[in-house]
Parts: C-alpha cells; structure tokens; sequence
C-alpha cells in the first residue's frame, strides 16, 4: 500500500488534470476499468482490480463515456451481486473489465465508440450486448438480466461423526461464490450448481474441516453428499501483529488449515477499540495468540489474559518477545500472569540460534525445528530463553538444542492449560512440521482434565531436630480430580514413632475430608524423637495419599528427620558462594554436619540461625566469603556470644567481618 497509493493518487491527478469535471465515481470507474487485471476474479484480496495503466486511463479520460446499469436474475429480478463486465472492442479486445457492487450495479468508463459488453456469473448463463454506443461526456443505460444455467442439486446431511447428531455447518464449493449453510436441526441442506465436476468443503468452528473432492453435478439430476465432522476445539486466532504492520498470522494460520482446524480470526489493528476482553475468548475453547514482536502484557491485554486463564482458558502462546516484555527484561513494562499462570521465567532476551528441539517423552518430542527455517517468516532476531518457577505445575517441552529452554507446557489444577513458545511459531522450522506442532498442541490443550488425581505439596521435606520432643512437618493434599473425593492416609513404618494429624495438630486423622475439584486440605507430620538419640541419626517416613474414588491413584510425600550432627556449618554468604569449598574439607575429614543457609535477602532484621538451633551444636563453622555488607547483625552477635557462653566452640571464617562491621565491635573484642 505504501507504494501503491502514491501512484494511484498521481493517477487520480493526471486524470482531473485531463478533464477537471470528473466526479469521485467518475475516477474510479476510470481507474478500475483500465487496469491490468491480475488474477482470475476481479476484485481480489491479492491485487485488487489488477495494475493500472496511466496511458490509458488518461486516454480515456480526455473522451470518456460511461456505460452504467443493473445486473439482475432471472425471473424475480433480484440484484446479482456476483457479476462481471467486460467490454470487448471490434476485434475482440478486452477494453474494461469491472465488478457490480452489493446492489448488482455497474459502470464502465470507455472511450467514445462501440463495443460489445458480455456480463458473467457462476451459476447463470452469460449474456452478451453487441454495438452497444458510446459517446463522450455521456452515459448510456444497459440494464442486464441473466438466466440460471441448466443445473443439478448438491444435496445431503452433516453431522456429528461421534454422536450422529445434526450439525449446523457452512458449505462452500471450491473456486466459486456458491455456499449455503446447513440446517442445525436436521443438518441438512441443498445447493443448486450448474453441470461439473466440484471440490466441497464443510466448515464450523468446533468440528475438523472435511472436504470431498471431485463431486460430479449433472443437469436436472440430485446428488447427495453427506458429512461427518470430527470434533475439535472452538479456536481463536488472535493476531496481535497488526497493529505495528507485523502480522505474521498467516504462518499460524497455514498450520491450523493444514491439519484442517476451524477457527475466528480476531485482529488487532487498534489497540485502543481492538484489544479482546475476558468475554470475547471465553467463548472459545482455545485461544491462540501471536505476538511476533511485542506481547500481551505491553498492549494492555495482560489482565485478559490472566482472567481467561483464571476461569479455565486454555492458550497456546508464542513470540520472540514476550518473555522481554512481560517479565521485566526490557525495564519497560511487565505484568502477572507471565510468572503466575505460564509459571515462566525471562532469562535472557537472545537465546542464540540453536533448533528448538522436543523434549523427549513430552508433547514435541522428536521434533527439531530450526530457527528462521527456509519457509518460515524468517524473523527470529532474539527468541527468549526461559526456565521454569513451578516444575510441579509445568513442564518444559522445548529446548534450544542443548542449552537454554524455549517451549513449556503448564495445567493449572482443573482450570487452565497453557503452552508457552518463546520463539515466534512463525520463524520456527517448515510448514509441515509447524503444522505437527500445532496438531500437538492443541491435542494436549483439549485433553479433559482427570477425573481422579492427587498431589502432595512439597513432595520432599528434610528437618532436623532442635527442640522438645518431636519434628513436625505441614504438606499440602490437593485433589486435583474433577468430582469430589476422600484420601486415605498412610504412614510408611518408620524407626522414629510417627503419625498424621490435621493442619492444626490438635486431631490425628487417617483419611482426608471430603475434597471438591481442586480443593486442598493442610496435613500435619508428627516425629517424635526417641529419648538418648545418637547424633547425626537420620529416620525416613513415607506419606501416601491414596484415592478412595479409585485407589489406584496415589501421591507420596517423604519426610527425612534427623538428629544433630556435631557440626552445624552456617553459609552466611550473600552473592558469592563457596559452600562446595567447606563441604568438601568436611567432607574429607568424614565429618558429619548439617547445614544452615542463611537468607541472602535479610539486611540486618531477622534472627539469621537461632539460639536454640546453636544450642543443639558442640561446634558451629560460620562463612561469609567476600561481600559488601555487614555480614553478622547485632543478634548474631548476641546469639553467638550467649552460645560462646555456654561452651560453645566457633569457626568464623570472614574476609570482611571487621571491615563491614566498621572496625571491631563488643563481640569481637571480648570473644574473637
């Protein structure tokens, strides 16, 4: 458009400059009626009415005529919207070519003489005007009535190839505007079609698109052709490319046709009228989102996204950028739903130009796909590389090569399914393997969620024993089914007595409470620690939920308790860690610890270890390594002096200690 709406303009110019008297219609029937046409239907969505020709527009502007009418059918006279005209000169030279509008009417401009006009349209028989008069500055009149083609009936039924029931479908006949739709209540429908051989489609949303080839038509004579549709998700196929004149829908597109799925287009091509809301996606099944360059989140569609995802939307997601964008990289913008629905991290915006490879066992497995593949879009400038928050909850599926992960797939507890591609589709491998990614995808995102399902949260929970007489832990059951049920509780037979108590520990249990679809229930882990236990001893107990719905469906958590070893090794450092340095001198010498890692995060206000925990230790090895902060707070320093107190022995091991803490303090002076 940016090259042809120049030319088009400079034409209009040359033509009022020729005749100035020119009307705005009068220029377009110029125009239009002495292009090149290019393609077999006249206007198209490739070239519209062809290529101009200045000369020759000009020409007959300095002495244009006009021919106008009405195209009508035969015998109601009704407006055929569908026609063609041509005007032929004496020798059978097309001289303008030009299609009736929404009304059935026309008008060809033409310089002064006679032609002869022909008007064509599928379905009736062409008419033709001979020595049809065409004087300059004037506009001759030529109503036209076309008579139907002898023709036969296609006729038959849809429907539903699982339940057999009717099906409400669009039916179309390839290379021709003829289609009807079938009747939702029966499924039924009838087409009149001239005599020939045809090629028909059927298509609706929610249903596979079937075709049937070759379908011959004979005059006076039914036909009947009936189809079963297989069922599909109801898509979406949101192009958020459009607004920036980056569409690279029609690669998503290429994909969905070619493993046959029906689905709405919806552009983005103003962000302030355009963008979809909740409502608009909820009708669909599935939506499918294309950000080549931009994302979700930058065009303020991010809350859309989290509110469809949040009532049980499922999403196939895919851009260069999005990671970029909508989890902070760019510094610019950022929003939820990445980290909390996709449960996605943004590592870096450019992960190289590895092929996105499957991850065996998983939805892409076997599939290599290269990045800016020769038949692809060829825009993959910086693919995000990303990691999972949450591997209980989502999966990585995709990989670039050997390094970084490109695709995850995510299931929120029996609400939303996502998938996530950190490459734009569009410049991923070749169309026939873009299409195997979609089929996979959307086979994955329309699998029913299970009727019966447990989780435990966390799966593994380690403690070690500091005071009174037990250790106790909290997990979280989750019936992840889709119908209500009760879980069994069982306890593996442990060294260390042990037993199963409700969240609050005031009530042992030996079966859940009755959960609803995604309901949880906290359980409460109870260790009682025998009298005289020999240090560094470790006891292991197994919890397994079991369904009562179906007993074949179990999840375990496992609970390692200890006592304290003789050496409790303090890792106080901030950003550079040289743990595996103290663990493997302790490690070498066969000397048994635990470990307590302080959080990094705290600047001088919480208690970092504990007196109590310090206290269960004959010796305490404390590291800070190389950092820019004080290293011990104030009850560090208390703590610590109170464990010295009482007989303790310490190993601080700190380059930094007295230069952060700005010079020595009381506990340095009186015990280091």
């Amino acid at each position: 458009t940016s090259m042809a709406v120049p030319h088009v303009t400079g034409l209009a110019a040359l033509l009022l400059q020729a005749d100035p008297s020119l009307s705005v219609d009068q220029l377009e029937a110029i125009i239009t009626s002495t292009a090149l046409p290019l393609g077999d239907e006249i206007p198209n969505n490739d070239a519209g009415w062809g290529r101009i020709d200045a000369y020759r527009a000009a020409a007959v502007a300095m002495q244009a005529g006009f021919v106008a009418g009405q195209v009508a059918r035969h015998p109601d006279q009704l407006p055929l919207t569908t026609a063609q005209i041509t005007a032929y000169n004496h020798v059978g030279d097309v001289q303008a070519t030009g299609q009736v509008d929404h009304t059935g009417r026309y008008q060809l401009a033409l310089p002064e003489g006679r032609y002869t006009l022909e008007a064509k349209a599928f379905g009736y028989d062409p008419h033709t005007a001979n020595d049809v008069l065409v004087q300059a500055a004037l506009t001759t009149t030529l109503d036209i009535q076309l008579f139907p083609s002898p023709a036969g009936v296609l006729w038959g039924q849809v429907r539903h190839a699982e339940t057999n029931g009717p099906v409400g479908a669009e039916i179309s006949v390839h290379g021709t505007p003829s289609a009807t739709t079938s009747d939702p209540q029966t499924g039924q429908y009838s087409l009149a079609l001239p005599a020939g051989t045809y090629d028909v489609q059927v298509s609706q949303n929610g249903y596979r698109r079937s075709t049937s080839q070759d379908v011959q038509i004979a005059v006076d004579e039914a036909t009947r052709l009936d189809f079963a549709l297989t069922p599909a998700p109801t898509l979406v196929l949101v192009d958020s490319g459009r607004w920036y004149y980056g569409s690279q829908a029609s690669y998503v597109e290429q994909a969905l046709e070619d493993r046959n799925y029906v689905y709405d287009l919806w552009e983005i091509r103003d962000l302030e009228t355009d963008r979809p809301s909740v409502d608009d996606l909820a009708r669909y099944e599935i939506t499918v989102w294309s950000s080549p360059l931009d994302a979700p989140g930058l065009i303020g569609a991010g809350d859309t996204i989290s509110n469809y995802l949040s009532i049980g939307g499922n999403l196939l997601l895919t851009g260069q950028d999005i990671g970029y964008w909508d989890d902070g990289l760019s510094g610019f913008t950022w929003h939820e739903y990445y980290r909390r629905f996709l449960k996605a991290e943004a590592l870096v915006d450019d992960a190289g130009r590895d092929n996105l490879v499957g991850v065996p066992g998983d939805i892409l497995e076997g599939l290599s796909l290269a990045i800016n593949g020769p038949d692809s879009a060829e825009n993959q400038f910086a693919p995000d590389a990303i990691s999972l928050l949450e591997p209980r909850r989502a999966t990585i599926v995709g990989r670039y090569g050997d390094s970084a992960d490109a695709a995850l797939r995510v299931s929120g507890c029996q609400s939303y399914r996502a998938v996530y591609l950190a490459a734009g589709l569009e410049g991923l491998g070749d169309q026939s393997t873009r299409a195997e990614v979609m089929d996979r995808t959307l086979s994955w995102l329309a699998t029913p969620h299970p009727e019966v399902a447990v989780d435990l949260d966390p799966p593994k929970m380690e403690n070690v024993w500091v005071q009174g007489t037990s250790i106790t832990y909290t997990v979280e059951l989750l019936n992840g089914g889709s119908a209500t049920d009760r879980f069994a509780l069982e306890l593996s037979t442990p060294a260390w007595p042990s037993s199963v108590w409700d969240g609050s520990f005031t009530k042992e249990i030996t079966r859940s409470m009755a959960l609803g679809a995604c309901q949880t229930q906290t359980l409460g882990i109870r260790v009682t620690v025998p009298p005289q236990v020999s240090w560094n001893l470790t006891d292991v107990v197994t919890l397994t939920a079991r369904s009562e719905t179906d007993p074949a469906h179990t999840a375990q958590a496992v609970f390692h308790s200890k006592a304290p070893a003789p050496i409790l090794l303090v890792d106080g450092h901030r950003w550079y860690d040289v743990a595996d340095r103290y663990r493997a001198a302790l490690d070498a010498n066969r000397l048994p610890y635990d470990v307590w890692v302080i959080d990094a995060s705290r600047l001088n206000q919480m208690p970092s270890v504990g007196l109590e925990r310090l206290h269960r230790y004959p010796v305490v090895i404390w590291f800070t390594a190389y950092d820019w902060y004080r290293t011990l707070t104030p009850q560090d320093e208390s703590d610590l002096s109170a464990y010295l107190n009482y007989g303790g022995r310490l190993l601080l091991s700190s380059q930094d200690y007295l230069y952060t803490s700005g010079g020595p303090t009381d506990f340095a002076r009186q015990y280091l």
